[in-house]
């Protein structure tokens, strides 16, 4: 009986381990390799067939989206969370340290789950790399000296303190510090992320100062936020319409972030007052653009579907004039505005990319 007993006990733990992660179903398969040719690092446990991605050379682009597919299918993979985080902490214009620090989080925390896949040792890897890049003091040093990336990484640790592997108190001061250094050097997220860490701080005029400088580098967070502060009238005076026009220029770009958020300011009136038709309109582009929230919203409203001349003639009539386009692209004008800005955003990425080619002291194995 006892040892029928144990047999039950360890069987249970086995189910409950092996639930904390989808271990590579086949759909996976190629996916995950692709995400590891894309971004893996030179110094993980079983390297892909290139040998593994220097951190400045990840074409952040492509290795997010595809490396975001495969974790789809296989949740708290730690082989497929640690590329993933690298591929959205290195310079791009995908960038978002936040969400970087979020995937190591989850390559720590199914490390343990994911030993009868990738072996002991590799897990073992995963978990203590992982733990490093989640504690503050890995980056103190080198923020010190002026690192922006381990800047900005202090300050989201300091801010979201569930990330902090050592469980420090959350000190919105501190943070606002690091994330300001970051910011005085003229980096484009710090500015954004400076600006929303002052808003929560109730400082609405110079956060939208902020959201400014990082706007005119063409930042997307940063023009969303610049629409979202006119529109709710944040630190500058209220104008609905320059509101939903600067959210609406990033949305139609395909951004799904600013098409979730235009969705929010037509259901909630924010702006030019409530039109759920347009609404749905914006919440289904989204959603096609895999946008998680806007897909379960737009389930939600029971609308019928517009068309985009539609929608472009809903927006005429509120006096806002934007060429409406399917997430593929828009008209030639607005493909020249487009490639524009991203000669512009390259420029200022060649310029930056220099002050921080000697970052990363703090992590060889991110790096």
């Amino acid at each position: 009986m006892k040892n029928l007993r144990q047999t039950v006990i360890s069987a249970c733990i086995n189910i409950v381990a092996s639930s904390a992660i989808v271990v590579h179903p086949a759909a996976a398969l190629d996916m995950r390799a692709q995400c590891r040719l894309l971004a893996a690092g030179p110094d993980e446990p079983k390297p892909p067939a290139n040998g593994g991605v220097k951190f400045f050379e990840i074409d952040s682009a492509q290795a997010t989206k595809t490396c975001s597919a495969a974790y789809k299918k296989a949740y708290m993979d730690p082989t497929i969370a640690y590329p993933l985080s690298r591929a959205y902490w290195t310079l791009g214009p995908n960038q978002d340290i936040r969400y970087a620090l979020y995937m190591q989080r989850d390559a720590w925390s199914g490390a343990k789950a994911a030993e009868a896949t990738i072996g002991r040792e590799a897990a073992r890897w995963y978990a203590e790399t992982a733990k490093r890049n989640l504690t503050p003091a890995t980056y103190e040093t080198e923020a010190e000296k002026g690192d922006i990336l381990a800047q900005m990484s202090l300050a989201f640790l300091y801010t979201h303190t569930h990330l902090n592997a050592v469980g420090a108190k959350a000190d919105l001061p501190l943070a606002t510090k690091w994330m300001r250094k970051a910011a005085d050097k003229g980096y484009a997220p710090a500015q954004f992320w400076l600006g929303v860490l002052l808003s929560w701080q109730k400082e609405d005029m110079l956060a939208f100062q902020y959201y400014l400088q990082a706007a005119d580098k063409n930042w997307k967070p940063a023009i969303v936020a610049l629409g979202k502060a006119y529109a709710y009238g944040k630190g500058i005076e209220r104008d609905g319409r320059k509101g939903i026009e600067l959210v609406g220029s990033v949305a139609n770009e395909g951004n799904t972030e600013a098409q979730f958020t235009l969705g929010n300011m037509f259901l909630n009136g924010v702006g030019l007052g409530p039109n759920k038709k347009m609404a749905r309109y914006w919440y289904k582009r989204a959603a096609e653009g895999g946008h998680i929230e806007a897909e379960n919203v737009y389930k939600k409203l029971a609308e019928e579907d517009i068309s985009p001349e539609a929608a472009a003639a809903i927006l005429l009539g509120l006096g806002i004039l934007l060429t409406m386009s399917g997430n593929g692209g828009g008209t030639a004008t607005q493909d020249t505005e487009s490639k524009s800005a991203m000669e512009r955003q390259l420029e200022y990425e060649d310029a930056m990319r220099e002050s921080i080619q000697n970052a990363c002291q703090w992590s060889d194995g991110l790096c």
